[in-house]
């Protein structure tokens, strides 16, 4: 397949699978010549218990309906017991063991299933042979599952190709100086066979960067919505965000304020507002992370919102004891009305109730009693 060299303002990339399947071997062989990174060898081990643990056979109200399920797994060998469905009464359904089929996680060249299963009857018999042709096909192809991530979509991104649609496979938007990468997807993805690659050369008319830049704009400004969102979920959350998830957030907007960069600097088009957004929510997301130490914002507003509800004991605002039917009310979760322990000074509760001047002791699903701070100290003293 020739290389297309005028490609103007690049090309948008559409990709589907339909029944793609390649030995490692061949697969290695067409992508060595690419000068592309070779695949590792089909885990047979893990072959064998994903396919077993996903397999399904029968549909409706069929009685012949069998499933698979890891029964056992040692350093030897992998059990996959087969289940079929079963009607023990009017208004009852289970599953029953009605075989099993054993493989050898150490065979020698041997025959790896110590058992194919002892079964006379012949339903359980031909649902066997169909989990033992899936699990053969596993383990000697790989398919759409491995190909999509493993090359498609990692020299989708390598291209740094931007995503104009955010469901499916595309389309996606190639800029002209990535075009080299398409087109060696486009030639490997034709020798593999059942991953069809459909490329779109743009042409570089004023109609066609138009478009291309509204293409662009909106795919990046929908990104940093749902990156916003996010963010914004945390703010408003009782709970704090996770390390890594924040991590990720920022490594997304790193990622995206490269991709827009390099758009400008090829297409000739301004994205400054798109980064200025961008550079705003990172802004946002850095104070909440830096801001650790405190309590949740949400988790502030909550506590807030339940000290009017409390019963404060001489009226001064000294000491305040809260129903827990009340912090219920308000959607405190589980943790909030029954762990006295969320209220210890560095649990989120008890820094919560610290940012407000209380400290808070809890008894187990009756009530929280909140103590000024200042007061705390002086009976300690």
């Amino acid at each position: 397949m020739p290389s297309v060299k005028n490609v103007g303002l690049g090309c948008l990339v559409m990709y589907e699978f339909s029944g793609a399947a390649i030995t490692p071997i061949d697969l290695n062989s067409i992508l060595s010549k690419e000068s592309l990174p070779v695949v590792p060898a089909i885990d047979q081990n893990k072959v064998v218990r994903e396919v077993g643990r996903a397999f399904r056979l029968g549909r409706g109200k069929s009685e012949d309906r069998f499933m698979g399920e890891v029964a056992f797994e040692d350093d030897s060998q992998i059990v996959v017991s087969i289940l079929k469905k079963m009607r023990p009464g009017q208004k009852r359904v289970s599953y029953d063991q009605v075989d099993s089929i054993v493989w050898d996680k150490n065979s020698q060249g041997t025959d790896p299933w110590l058992s194919r299963g002892v079964s006379t009857d012949t339903k359980v018999i031909d649902a066997i042979n169909v989990l033992l042709k899936k699990i053969n096909h596993a383990q000697t192809y790989y398919g759409h599952e491995f190909i999509r991530p493993f090359l498609v979509q990692s020299e989708l991104q390598a291209a740094n190709a931007l995503k104009l649609k955010r469901t499916g496979g595309g389309p996606y938007y190639v800029a002209h100086n990535n075009m080299d990468r398409v087109n060696r997807l486009e030639r490997v993805c034709a020798q593999i066979g059942g991953v069809d690659i459909s490329v779109l050369d743009i042409s570089p008319t004023k109609r066609g960067k138009q478009a291309v830049e509204r293409g662009v704009t909106s795919s990046i400004k929908e990104t940093i919505g749902d990156l916003s969102g996010k963010i914004q979920e945390w703010k408003e959350s009782a709970r704090r965000p996770r390390a890594d998830a924040t991590e990720s957030v920022l490594t997304q907007f790193k990622e995206l304020h490269a991709q827009a960069e390099m758009f400008e600097d090829v297409l000739k088009i301004k994205l400054s507002s798109l980064k200025e957004e961008m550079d705003a929510a990172k802004g946002v997301l850095k104070e909440l992370i830096e801001g650790q130490g405190d309590a949740s914002p949400g988790l502030v507003a909550k506590f807030e919102e339940a000290i009017p509800l409390g019963v404060d004991i001489n009226s001064d605002g000294e000491m305040i004891i809260i129903e827990v039917k009340h912090l219920e009310a308000l959607g405190f979760k589980k943790s909030c009305r029954m762990h006295p322990a969320y209220y210890s000074a560095a649990s989120g509760g008890g820094r919560a109730l610290a940012q407000l001047g209380y400290r808070g002791t809890l008894k187990s699903g009756v009530a929280l009693t909140l103590k000024k701070l200042q007061l705390e100290k002086e009976n300690a003293a």
